[in-house]
């Protein structure tokens, strides 16, 4: 395929992005990222840890002074639908894979419902905990909307995807029910490709791919190993 320079691309089955946190997307990242989108026309966007989770981070709650300047749900809500609206336009298919911390909704949703009043957070966390219950399925779907895109696949971190003979995973899920590291991950798949790490690796066949997010949040400390 050539662009309109006459300089020859390609057309990747897949395009791999790192964790985005849309709450706290790096604006250069994010930029590039796009860009790549548009230049490549790859066949599947896949996006990891969409969904930041700063409006129900479970380690925070106990933390009256840091709960209290976390965004409402409907206001995370509210970025990170825009984000992923703009990501369906440009792309012909996008890959949300459940992600660690879309399962923040979970561990607050399970927690004591004082916390649901708290930013007035109670009338949607009760919509989504009866959607929960009612449905089984995540809470992020009909947080995200899934439901109103027409080229969105969500994948579940129990399935296996592939794009080629490559497995995606997000890079959380560990092996045998056990916490895992990246290395630990490549040696069981062999042909894969994960998020989750925010610095980037290469092992064997095996690439962990980085971050879209801000290299200063705020959990993030000690030395900076972080690269989109």
């Amino acid at each position: 395929k050539f662009d309109a320079n006459g300089s020859e691309k390609s057309n990747p089955l897949g395009l791999v992005t790192g964790d985005f946190h849309a709450q706290q997307a790096d604006p250069l990242s994010l930029k590039a990222t796009k860009e790549m989108i548009r230049f490549f026309e790859p066949d599947k966007v896949v996006l990891n840890d969409f969904f930041d989770g700063a409006s129900v981070n479970h380690h925070e709650m106990n933390s009256a002074a840091k709960f209290a300047f976390a965004p409402s749900i409907e206001q995370e809500r509210d970025v990170t639908l825009k984000l992923l609206r703009e990501f369906s336009r440009i792309s012909k298919e996008v890959i949300y894979m459940q992600s660690n911390h879309d399962n923040f909704l979970y561990k607050f949703l399970d927690s004591s419902d004082r916390y649901w009043r708290l930013n007035n957070n109670y009338q949607i966390s009760c919509e989504l905990q009866s959607y929960r219950l009612r449905t089984g399925n995540h809470p992020i779907v009909k947080l995200l909307e899934f439901d109103s895109f027409e080229n969105l696949t969500f994948v579940k971190e129990r399935d296996n995807y592939y794009i080629g003979k490559v497995l995606i995973k997000h890079g959380h899920e560990g092996v045998s029910g056990t916490r895992a590291g990246f290395t630990a991950l490549a040696k069981v798949y062999n042909y894969y490709c994960q998020g989750h790490n925010h610095n980037p690796s290469v092992f064997r066949n095996a690439v962990s791919v980085g971050t879209n997010a801000r290299r200063d949040m705020d959990y993030m400390l000690g030395a900076d190993g972080v690269m989109p």
